[in-house]
């Protein structure tokens, strides 16, 4: 096969990888639009970022004038609104809450009035923090962390803050609905003002009845879709190459074949200045050693994608492989857990069947992944067999370490999916390599504490 004939199957293939990383994330987008969880999509937090500092900034103006203008004579609706922000002090902090929140009301379709009640109850929350860590900065600490530790979940981490400031009479005046509507629609107030990304909406609901909505700006909902699309097409299924991949001079071009690929930088960064700084340097040394590094070809190991084959099709619990076995019953429950008898009556056994079915949820959502990562390799592996030569091009970070880019297959994966890769182009390793080679084998083995030569003569034995 020649030059031109690889090229165009690459190119074939770089389009195809495309194909599938655009569907792959669009199927994210869908379901997180479906659950409502806009703010968490890459086009979403984005605009977070882009607009939190105008956010913050219009707030501090907020309060600084408020303060100034009444000072301590303010009383009713301004100083509701005045005195939280003061003492949270932090409006970046606060800038945030309002964007996710405005976020996930618009995308759940909540009203004016729920959307600000929703900020208002997550700025209370924020200043009951800052009471419970003045009152017991020890245990507050002691509870952050195992939250941290054990969830995610924003609404479990809310009902276990407000559960332990009461078990622990933390002096605090919980807010009534009506002030947090008033800081709430105080502060869309001041987004809007700032940014103008939503607007309200008067509806009709029912005769002679209105009801105000937050909606999107039009052009901010376009923005949210050309940057959904741009994302799409840059988040590729990464495949092997089977031409070697282009050459760097410069960070901007080398690497892929197919002209969006080959857009990604060879530092990943999104400081674009700091890219074209490098331009200006002679790293001629540098991009020798890179393209030295990605033009090193690769090829399927036959024997080892038979024995990988066999142990994945005929589901062995060997090599790290997962059990392809769910640890859940058909009814989604754990499978080998007890459930004691007393567990009604019993809050102890109640609460240890409860950590008990956690950790075999947590086990099996992890097997689920390491499954699907091992099978994708699999197919990888099959599919790139069909090919005498590979290649894998590279980038790398802005400390200069060096990272192969490949989804699962490539020479930086885990230990059983690097081991369906060799070198194209074998190379007897003589005396000194098996050496080295022993040595490894012993290390593999557990028997890595010894010295070089009882480890060589360990493998001998």
């Amino acid at each position: 096969m020649n030059k031109l004939d690889v090229n165009f199957i690459e190119d074939q293939r770089e389009g195809e990888m495309i194909r599938l990383g655009k569907q792959r994330f669009d199927s994210s987008l869908r379901k997180n639009y479906e659950k409502g969880r806009h703010g968490v999509t890459p086009a979403y937090i984005y605009l977070t970022k882009e607009l939190l500092l105008p956010v913050a900034t219009k707030i501090d103006e907020f309060v600084e004038a408020r303060s100034r203008e009444a000072g301590n004579a303010m009383r009713g609706r301004p100083k509701v609104t005045l005195e939280p922000l003061i003492e949270l002090s932090d409006n970046k902090k606060v800038a945030l809450i309002i964007l996710k929140s405005v976020i996930e009301s618009v995308s759940l379709g909540k009203t004016l009035v729920q959307s600000a009640t929703d900020i208002g109850s997550m700025v209370e929350l924020e200043i009951n923090n800052l009471i419970f860590k003045r009152t017991l900065p020890n245990l507050h600490a002691k509870i952050l962390k195992d939250l941290v530790n054990r969830t995610r979940n924003l609404q479990h981490k809310k009902k276990v803050f407000a559960h332990s400031l009461t078990k622990y009479n933390v002096p605090i005046i919980p807010w009534s609905i009506e002030k947090k509507v008033i800081v709430g629609e105080q502060l869309i107030s001041l987004l809007i003002e700032a940014t103008g990304v939503v607007y309200v909406d008067n509806r009709k609901v029912a005769n002679n009845k209105t009801r105000n909505y937050l909606r999107l700006n039009p052009e901010v909902e376009k923005r949210i879709a050309s940057k959904n699309s741009q994302i799409g097409v840059l988040t590729p299924f990464y495949k092997a190459m089977v031409c070697c991949p282009n050459l760097w001079s410069s960070p901007f071009n080398g690497g892929f074949v197919n002209e969006y690929l080959a857009k990604q930088p060879l530092v990943k960064t999104n400081d674009y200045n700091y890219l074209h700084s490098l331009e200006t340097l002679d790293l001629k040394d540098w991009y020798s050693a890179i393209n030295y590094i990605q033009s090193v070809p690769f090829k399927i190991d036959p024997k080892m994608l038979e024995v990988y084959s066999n142990i994945w099709e005929n589901n062995l619990p060997l090599a790290n492989f997962p059990s392809q076995e769910s640890f859940l019953n058909a009814e989604g429950k754990p499978a080998n857990v007890f459930r004691p008898t007393d567990i009604d009556t019993n809050p102890l056994a109640l609460l240890r069947y409860k950590r008990d079915c956690k950790v075999v949820y947590e086990n099996d959502l992890a097997r689920t992944s390491k499954v699907l990562s091992a099978r994708i390799n699999y197919e990888m592996a099959k599919e790139s067999s069909a090919f005498s030569r590979i290649w894998f091009a590279v980038q790398v970070d802005t400390r200069g370490r060096i990272y192969y880019i490949g989804t699962g297959l490539n020479p930086q994966s885990d230990e059983k999916t690097k081991s369906l890769l060799c070198f194209a182009d074998a190379e007897r390793i003589g005396k000194r390599g098996i050496y080295w080679l022993y040595v490894y084998t012993a290390n593999c083995f557990g028997f890595d504490k010894a010295t070089f030569e009882e480890r060589y003569q360990y493998t001998l034995d």
